[in-house]
């Protein structure tokens, strides 16, 4: 019986495996070990473009983008087809902030390759920086064509549409997107922060739920919920999601200054007051933090301490001082401390109104967009 012949492997399939094994180490973020691999092949092949494109790609992501540029030509130099190239020259253009290039080098990749939806999503992206919403949109449904089930894209159409003003719009095409990827569980907490917008608490807190059937240790997911039943002054309900959030990551600041706040809004004053004392060690969210114990101790009629903790407040909170400067004038004032502590009050008030609630519906992170520089 004539014995069988083994074919030895051919050069270009012993390229294709390691090549396999640099993008292994690139998803993995092995990003010195890929850069080897890729390294070696050249060494053996110097025409080998798509170990170019892999270098370039990987410096990209080492925020190298000199070095990823290089590559990236080099490797259109070899190959002006690899579309995935030019693609990534395009990601160089955003990060250097040329969006114009950008948009042009995603433009030319998609007219090597049609199908390549990852340069319209960047192209999304661009316009939405650029406040074109009309032209996003377009591009972002087009890349739904080519596949429906493109979350990203999905998603930044309704970030579009919010944008332009139309959020029920936006929130309908979530509702689409989770019939066709009922496991998109970021599509469920997106959909219920814009039913927040709309004040719609209880529907917000429904929607973000089904998250937590998709992913059930997701802590953002818990805060939120507690802060849509915050608002809709479900507070023993809002205190259990939210100690959901803190236990799964301990971490998040604001989830624990909401969990305060809950605990203010049933008068367990000393069980909120013990944990912004601890959150007061820290270093985030400090302004906010000494707010959030002044409004304690106004509610308990201690006026003098409610006082230090607002002018404390206002020490690590440089941008809000900026906007308002009449809050320094108050903090320097004789005024007797009751009368300090209703003007530091009106002000603040007009803080959060100006971004967008009212004091009892007001969400926290709209206020730390001047709050804490400390972060």
């Amino acid at each position: 019986m004539k014995k069988k012949e083994t074919k030895a492997p051919t050069p270009s399939t012993g390229i294709q495996s390691r090549m396999d094994a640099a993008m292994s180490h690139v998803k993995a973020k092995k990003f010195d070990e890929a850069i080897e691999i890729y390294e070696s092949i050249l060494k053996g092949d110097p025409e080998v473009a798509a170990a170019y494109l892999g270098l370039g790609t990987v410096h990209f992501f080492k925020g190298a983008y000199e070095e990823a540029e290089n590559y990236l030509n080099g490797a259109l130099h070899l190959n002006d087809k690899l579309a995935q190239a030019m693609h990534m020259l395009g990601n160089v253009s955003v990060k250097r902030g040329d969006l114009n290039m950008a948009l042009s080098q995603q433009k030319q990749a998609l007219k090597i390759n049609p199908k390549l939806n990852m340069a319209r999503l960047t192209m999304g992206q661009i316009l939405i920086r650029l406040e074109k919403y009309d032209e996003a949109e377009q591009i972002l449904r087009e890349a739904l064509r080519f596949n429906p089930q493109f979350v990203q894209a999905a998603l930044m159409i309704s970030q579009a549409l919010q944008l332009k003003g139309e959020t029920d719009k936006a929130i309908e095409n979530i509702a689409d997107l989770t019939d066709r990827c009922p496991d998109a569980w970021h599509a469920y907490i997106i959909q219920g922060k814009l039913l927040m917008r709309k004040k719609a608490w209880a529907d917000a807190a429904a929607i973000i739920q089904k998250s937590l059937m998709v992913k059930s240790d997701n802590p953002a997911a818990y805060m939120l919920i507690g802060q849509a039943y915050i608002s809709d002054k479900q507070y023993d309900q809002a205190i259990t999601m939210l100690k959901k959030s803190v236990a799964i990551n301990p971490e998040i600041v604001i989830a624990w200054i909401q969990l305060a706040k809950a605990y203010s809004l049933v008068e367990k004053y000393d069980d909120a007051k013990k944990i912004l004392q601890k959150l007061t060690l820290g270093d985030k969210r400090l302004g906010l933090i000494h707010f959030r114990m002044a409004d304690i101790l106004v509610k308990q009629g201690k006026f003098n301490q409610a006082v230090l903790e607002f002018e404390a407040g206002l020490l690590h909170s440089e941008k809000l001082i900026e906007q308002y400067p009449k809050l320094l004038d108050i903090s320097q004032s004789s005024q007797e401390p009751e009368d300090k502590v209703s003007a530091f009050q009106e002000i603040l008030y007009q803080v959060k109104t100006d971004l967008g609630g009212s004091l009892d519906n007001y969400e926290e992170h709209f206020m730390e967009e001047v709050v804490g520089d400390d972060e």
